[in-house]
């Protein structure tokens, strides 16, 4: 496997408010893999046909939203779990607070340890 990344100059100040100048390590991404090829991928890896796994990607879609939206995180085992982030404006009483002001922000998602230690194995062989 084909490690991907590139240094980066990050710019910051140490404990001692000096200016500092130092290369890390960012990833760069291959390719970006879309729903057909995650589909084609899951029907190999199972019993499922290419339209099955592609209908259970998009029920699985809905289903988020729709959970989300009530206010439900989800997990899945050994991927993660997926939350919202919140906004609206701030104000100094609880009885101020404008439910119109309230948007959400993103759909965040947190990556279980499993994944990220499969990820971790998988990057650093070869």
């Amino acid at each position: 496997m084909r490690k991907k990344f590139r240094l980066t100059k990050k710019r910051f100040r140490d404990g001692s408010g000096n200016e500092k100048e130092m290369y890390y390590p960012t990833s760069i991404s291959n390719n970006m893999i879309d729903t057909k090829e995650v589909a084609r991928e899951i029907s190999h890896a199972t019993s499922l046909s290419i339209p099955d796994a592609l209908a259970a990607t998009h029920a699985f879609s809905i289903v988020i939203a729709q959970h989300l939206a009530l206010g439900n995180k989800i997990k899945l085992d050994g991927i993660g779990i997926f939350g919202l982030s919140v906004t609206g404006e701030g104000v100094e009483n609880k009885e101020d607070f404008d439910l119109r002001t309230l948007e959400v922000k993103k759909v965040t998602f947190k990556a279980d340890k499993e994944l990220i230690q499969k990820v971790r194995e998988t990057y650093t062989k070869g």
